[in-house]
Parts: structure tokens; sequence; C-alpha cells
């Protein structure tokens, strides 16, 4: 739109100028039907029309808490009640979200402490964690993976990192207390 707008204005200066010919008045003549049938055609589109997959809420250090995260915590917290309908108030998505900053800060203290926690001690509580929300399943492993949409490794695969991430802050909370 800017570079149509330049290339006209050498031709409204010549036309107020009065040297104008019925070739520059048509160039701009053709240019502004197509800027007008443009904006038609395109007009029922909206100009942004980006979509917001996920934002970041809250920053700890280098850590951040996202939409999702927020979301997840959400879930689990409904899960682990055993209300998974539940509707999750006010007051109980800002109690979450409180416990996710502490927990991004007891991580952030786990790295400047240098707090190291082995794949094996990540294995054996993912399992453990694993069997747990199994037992609670009535012992379906294939009701948990509907649960999730996910089967039992992907699961694993996914809850990797978080479950460091947590087990690098119960160290930190445990040195506390």
């Amino acid at each position: 739109m800017a570079i149509a707008l330049l290339s006209c204005i050498p031709f409204f200066i010549r036309f107020e100028k009065g040297k104008s010919g019925a070739r520059e008045i048509v160039v701009i003549a053709v240019m502004t039907a197509f800027s007008v049938i443009g904006r038609l055609i395109f007009s029922p589109i909206p100009a942004n029309n980006a979509v917001v997959l996920d934002e970041i809420i809250a920053t700890v250090g280098n850590h951040i808490i996202t939409r999702s995260d927020l979301e997840y915590a959400i879930q689990a917290y409904k899960y682990s009640s055993g209300f998974y309908t539940m509707e999750i108030d006010e007051n109980t998505t800002c109690s979450i979200l409180e416990q996710l900053l502490f927990q991004k800060l007891l991580l952030h203290q786990a790295e400047l402490d240098s707090v190291v926690i082995t794949e094996q001690q990540v294995d054996e509580r993912l399992d453990y964690n694993l069997r747990m929300q199994i037992m609670r399943m009535g012992n379906d492993s294939k009701r948990l993976e509907e649960y999730y949409g996910k089967s039992i490794a992907e699961i694993k695969m996914d809850s990797r990192e978080q479950l460091r991430e947590d087990m690098m802050a119960e160290e930190v909370q445990r040195k506390l207390t």
C-alpha cells in the first residue's frame, strides 16, 4: 500500500501543477480502481488473523510458565483430587499458579546450587508415578492412556523433563527444611 502511494506522488505533484495529461490521469484512475477492488475483495478477511498457541504468563529466573503449563497443572490437580470434571474457581487457579511460581523459584535455586538428578532417579520416580496412576485407574493402563490421549511411552517421554525439574526443586526444598 505504501509503495502504491509513493509511486503516485510524482503524478499528484504534476497534476497539481496543471501539467498532467490524460495518460497520467488514466494511470491514477486505474491504480485507484485496483486499490478499491482489492479492498473490496479482501475486506471480509480480518486484518489480524493470528492464532495464539500459547503465552508466557510468568517468568522466574530463566524459567517461564506458560498458559499451557497452568492448564496442565489444573488438570493434574483435578486428577489428583479425583474430580475429573470439576470446575476450578479463580482462587484455586491462583493457588496453583502460586505453586508453579514457587516450583520455578526452587528450580532456579537448584541450578544455582548445581543440584544433580540422575537418569536412574528420574526413571525410578517416573515408573513409580505411572504405577500409582494406573492403580488409581483400577489397574487399567488403557484407561490411563485414554485419559491422557497418549501411549504409556509418550506419557513417560512428555513427563520426564518436568519430573526432573520437580525432583530438583524437591531437593532444594529438602535442604531448606
